[in-house]
């Protein structure tokens, strides 16, 4: 997964002292249980960011923009859409309520600490902050679950006597750029990655892998949805360097 950037935080609150780490998210639950697995806050402010504007940093296409103030208690003020240029954020002021926690971290990747919120303000006894397990642990438990969960996969291949080189392009689904895993290397071909998925809703475009390109070529966003076990295919072609991707008739995955 490409590392993601921060949400931003305007800190008011002396308490609240971590030079160094940044904001990737507000979470109820409780860290590192078994019994309650956190979830993201749900706000009543939704973000409206355009399905058609990806970047692999930016994954929700928007961050959250927020402020703690003196007293410990965290409003939300808005959603900036990063990707979408020229747009100006969406100003909200929403003060968060219950029992929370905030995630900080140095990095995307890195080490990280839960703040608890308690009756929407900040609890200031660090003795109560839980410390993230290390970054190698998490990310390979991870990757052991993500692999897990990937019972579906979606294979994208050009079109016979298509006249364009495949390598040359990168398939991003949901904002993220995917290929063939080692396990499945034994299906894919020059013309043809397979690439396992978690079942449930995913969006794909197809774009020329140079970003530098002037008039870069990217596909249509095809939207689909796909079940434990189940294939699908997706060809594609270019048409008056017009590249299209075309979603064709799905099957069961081979075990």
């Amino acid at each position: 997964m490409t590392a993601q950037v921060a949400d931003r935080l305007i800190n008011t609150c002396p308490e609240l002292d971590l030079p160094g780490y940044q904001l990737f998210g507000v979470f109820t639950g409780t860290p590192n249980s078994e019994h309650e697995k956190l979830k993201p806050y749900r706000f009543e402010a939704k973000a409206t960011p355009d399905p058609r504007v990806v970047s692999t940093a930016v994954g929700r296409g928007y961050i959250s923009l927020y402020r703690l103030n003196s007293s410990g208690r965290l409003t939300l003020n808005g959603f900036a859409y990063l990707p979408h240029k020229g747009r100006a954020p969406d100003l909200v002021h929403e003060e968060l309520i219950g029992d929370f926690w905030m995630l900080f971290r140095v990095s995307f990747f890195g080490d990280g600490v839960f703040v608890p919120f308690r009756n929407g303000v900040l609890v200031k006894d660090r003795s109560q902050w839980r410390h993230q397990m290390p970054s190698e642990a998490i990310s390979g438990e991870f990757a052991a679950r993500h692999e897990r969960a990937c019972t579906s996969t979606i294979q994208v291949h050009c079109e016979e006597g298509a006249p364009f080189d495949l390598g040359k392009f990168r398939i991003y689904i949901d904002g993220n750029i995917h290929n063939t895993p080692m396990r499945l290397r034994h299906l894919a071909s020059p013309t043809a990655e397979v690439i396992a998925l978690e079942p449930g809703a995913h969006r794909i475009i197809v774009r020329e892998a140079d970003t530098r390109k002037p008039n870069r070529v990217e596909s249509n966003t095809a939207h689909f949805e796909i079940y434990p076990g189940e294939a699908l295919t997706f060809a594609l072609q270019l048409d008056a360097e017009v590249l299209l991707l075309k979603p064709m008739q799905p099957s069961v995955a081979e075990p």
